[in-house]
C-alpha cells in the first residue's frame, strides 16, 4: 500500500523533472526549419536522461498506487506522460 507521502514524493519528483525540461528548453530552443537530430548518446545530456528515468520511475509508482484518490492519481499519470513525451522530444531535437 503506497502512502500519501510516497505519492507526494513521486509527484514532486515528476515536477522537478518537468522544471528541468523548461530550463533546458529555454537555454536551447529549437530552431525553425532544422531537421531533428538523431537521438544523442546518453552521456551527452546526462541530466535530461536522468530526468527521463526519474519520470518513468514516478509513473511506475503512480501506477502501483491505489486508484482511490478521486481522479488525482490518474491526472498525475497523464501529466507525467506529457512530461516524458516532452523530455523525449527535447532529446530528439538536441
Amino acid at each position: 500500500m503506497i502512502s500519501t507521502k510516497s505519492l507526494l514524493i513521486a509527484l514532486v519528483s515528476g515536477g522537478i523533472g518537468v522544471a528541468g525540461l523548461q530550463v533546458v528548453h529555454a537555454a536551447n530552443p529549437a530552431q525553425a526549419g532544422v531537421t531533428p537530430a538523431v537521438q544523442k548518446m546518453d552521456d551527452q545530456y546526462p541530466h535530461m536522461h536522468k530526468a527521463l528515468e526519474d519520470l518513468r520511475a514516478a509513473r511506475h509508482s503512480l501506477e502501483d498506487a491505489e486508484p482511490h484518490f478521486q481522479g488525482h492519481r490518474d491526472k498525475a499519470i497523464e501529466h507525467v506522460d506529457q512530461a516524458i513525451k516532452q523530455c523525449q522530444d527535447a532529446l530528439n531535437e538536441g
